[in-house]
C-alpha cells in the first residue's frame, strides 16, 4: 500500500527572548500539543550562518508566522515579522496588556500597532495558551474549509490564471507548455489573438516589466523545452524566440534574479502550474488544446510548496546558449 506523508506545519515563534520567557515555553508546548513543529531561534542548531541569516531562514521555512509582544520589539523581531509579511506567511499576533503605571510600551511599538489590521490581547498565560490554540486550529482549518474552483473549458482556464496573476502582488510562479513570455499567445500565424489568451500573454509581460524596478516583486517562469521546440519547428518562430530568450536572459540578471526564465526537459510533461501570492492553478491538459482539467484554490501552504516543486522540475539554471541550443535555434 503506498503512504504519502505529509510534512509537518512549522510555525515560528517571536518575541523578545528576555522579557517574555515564560510565554516562549508556553506556545512551543502548545504547537507540539497540535501535533505540528515550533521554530524558535534559541532550539536552532550552531551555525556558521549569521544569527540574522538564521532566524530569517527560520521564517522562510515555516507555514505559520506567531508573534508575541509586549513592552517593545527588537530589531530582529521586526526583521522577522517583515519577512513574514513579505513571503505572504499566515501571522498570528499576540499582544500582552499592560499592568500598572510601571509598564509602558516603546512608541515604536504602539505605532506598528496602529498599523497592524488584526491582534488578540492577553495577560494571563493561560489566556495565551487558549488564544495561541484557537488562533492555530482555525488557520489550518481555514484550508480545508475552501474548497477549491474546477474549470473544464480552455477560456476559463485563462480568464482564471489571469485573474491569479492580477491578484498577485509580491510573487508569481508559472510553468507553461510552450511559453507565451517567448512564443507569444495563440495563434501563432495571425496578427490577431484569442483574446483571452493575449490577455494572459499581457498580464504577464506586464509583470515581467514591473519585477525589474520593484525589489518586492518575484517572478518564477518556466516551459516545457519538448514542446515549445516543436511549435518553434512547426510555425517557424525561431526568431521571435532568440530575440526574446536574449530579452528575458537579460532581465535576470537586471533584476538581480528576482526573475528566473527556466526550461524543464525529461520525456514527461509536467502539469501546468501557477502560483501568486498564495492562490494556486493546476492544469492537466491533453494534447488537444479543448481537453483540459484544472483546479484552482487560496492556500499558502500548496502554494509554497508548488513554488519548490517548480524549482526542482527545472533542475537549473541554464545559459542563454544552452536554452538556444535545447530548442534547436541557431545563434546569430
Amino acid at each position: 500500500m503506498w503512504r504519502v506523508h505529509l510534512p509537518r506545519i512549522k510555525v515560528f515563534v517571536s518575541s523578545r527572548m528576555y522579557e517574555l520567557e515564560p510565554e516562549r515555553e508556553i506556545a512551543p508546548e502548545i504547537v507540539r500539543e497540535l501535533g505540528f513543529e515550533p521554530i524558535l531561534f534559541e532550539d536552532m542548531p550552531a551555525t556558521p550562518r549569521t544569527p540574522q541569516q538564521a532566524f530569517l531562514d527560520g521564517v522562510t521555512r515555516c507555514d505559520i508566522f506567531v508573534m508575541i509582544l509586549w513592552t517593545g520589539y527588537s530589531k530582529a523581531v521586526r526583521r522577522e515579522y517583515e519577512c513574514a509579511d513579505s513571503l505572504g506567511k499566515p501571522i498570528l499576533i499576540f499582544i500582552k496588556d499592560l499592568r500598572g503605571k510601571k509598564e509602558t510600551r516603546e512608541k515604536r511599538l504602539e505605532n506598528f500597532m496602529k498599523k497592524i489590521h488584526f491582534y488578540k490581547r492577553f495577560r494571563k498565560l493561560a489566556d495565551l495558551r487558549s488564544q495561541l490554540r484557537e488562533g492555530l486550529i482555525e488557520e489550518v482549518s481555514r484550508r480545508y474549509r475552501e474548497r477549491p474552483k474546477r474549470f473544464d473549458n480552455i477560456k476559463d482556464v485563462y480568464e482564471e490564471a489571469t485573474r491569479v496573476a492580477k491578484e498577485a502582488q509580491k510573487r508569481l510562479c508559472i510553468i507553461q507548455w510552450t511559453p507565451s513570455l517567448i512564443l507569444g499567445a495563440h495563434p501563432y500565424e495571425r496578427s490577431e489573438k484569442v483574446h483571452y489568451e493575449g490577455g494572459f500573454e499581457e498580464i504577464i509581460e506586464n509583470w515581467a516589466r514591473r519585477v525589474k524596478n520593484n525589489r518586492r516583486r518575484t517572478f518564477i517562469y518556466a516551459y516545457y523545452a519538448p514542446f515549445t521546440r516543436e511549435d518553434i519547428s512547426e510555425y517557424g518562430l525561431e526568431e521571435r524566440a532568440r530575440n526574446n530568450l536574449k530579452k528575458y536572459k537579460e532581465l535576470e540578471i537586471l533584476s538581480g534574479g528576482r526573475f528566473k526564465l527556466l526550461s524543464i526537459t525529461g520525456p514527461y510533461p509536467p502539469p501546468i502550474i501557477e502560483v501568486g501570492d498564495d492562490n494556486y492553478g493546476i492544469w492537466f491538459r491533453s494534447t488537444e488544446r479543448s481537453n483540459v482539467a484544472s483546479m484552482v484554490q487560496k492556500d499558502k501552504y500548496v502554494a509554497e510548496i508548488l513554488v519548490n516543486l517548480v524549482l526542482q522540475l527545472s533542475e537549473r539554471d541554464k545559459t542563454e546558449d544552452e536554452l538556444l541550443q535545447e530548442l534547436g535555434i541557431d545563434k546569430c
